[in-house]
């Protein structure tokens, strides 16, 4: 049996949830999801702090130096594919 979440949160398959990424985002205004009692709803907006903002640039210029150096950079998606 395949469910989509809305069903199986109405259906008590799923005791509940909490969600902030939707399809298509931002939601509809007739998302299924707002009708219900047992979600916990927010925006998808944890990144948006001064300081994770500030983590995120640093970590992307140290990547790019990284590179330009020869290096690995730490974060790799695709390591088996890494060459440096």
């Amino acid at each position: 049996m395949h469910l989509r979440g809305s069903e199986g949160l109405k259906e008590g398959i799923i005791a509940a949830a909490a969600i902030d990424v939707y399809d298509p985002e931002p939601p509809r205004k007739e998302n299924p999801l707002f009708a219900l009692g047992n979600v916990l709803l927010s925006p998808h907006s944890a990144a948006l702090t001064e300081e994770c903002l500030i983590h995120m640039a640093t970590g992307a210029a140290e990547g790019v130096a990284d590179v330009l150096s020869g290096r690995r950079p730490q974060f790799v998606v695709n390591p088996e594919v890494f060459k440096p």
